[in-house]
This record gives C-alpha cells, structure tokens and sequence, in this order.
C-alpha cells in the first residue's frame, strides 16, 4: 500500500506520468494498481489535451482570426 500512495502523490507533486505501479501478487492489491494505472493514464491524456488546446488558444490569441495574420496584441508582445 505504501508503494501506491508513494507512486500518488509523486504524479500530484510531480506531474510525471511516466511511472506506474509494478505487478502484485496479491489479487485485491492488484486490481487496485491497475485502477490507479488506468487513472494516471487517463490523467496523463486529459493533461496532454489541455496543454494542445492551450497552445492553440495562444495561437488564436495572437492572428486575427479573418486573415490569419498577427494582430495588435502580438505587434505589442514582439
């Protein structure tokens, strides 16, 4: 159980999702790892939409959005 917490709040302070929670032997302990896997997974993804949306948000930001090009406030930021 200490791995799982350790391996929790390592992704929360961290924002690593790379790790995962190894195989257990144990059948209840290994249906809650792979529970806490799939929701690193899933956090992973959302994080990885939010951060594309961001860039496109930045994107839009800065062009107007009839031609394309740069806009005032990306004249003022250069």
């Amino acid at each position: 159980m200490n791995q799982i917490t350790t391996k929790i709040n390592h992704v929360i302070h961290s924002k690593d999702f790379t790790k995962r929670l190894p195989d257990n032997s144990l059948k209840e302990f290994q249906r809650f790892s792979d529970n806490v896997n799939s929701l690193i997974n899933e956090i992973e993804r959302l994080n990885g939409d939010l951060v594309h949306e961001n860039r496109a948000l930045a994107i839009k930001a800065y062009q107007d959005s009839l031609t394309g090009l740069d806009n005032r406030a990306a004249f003022i930021n250069h």
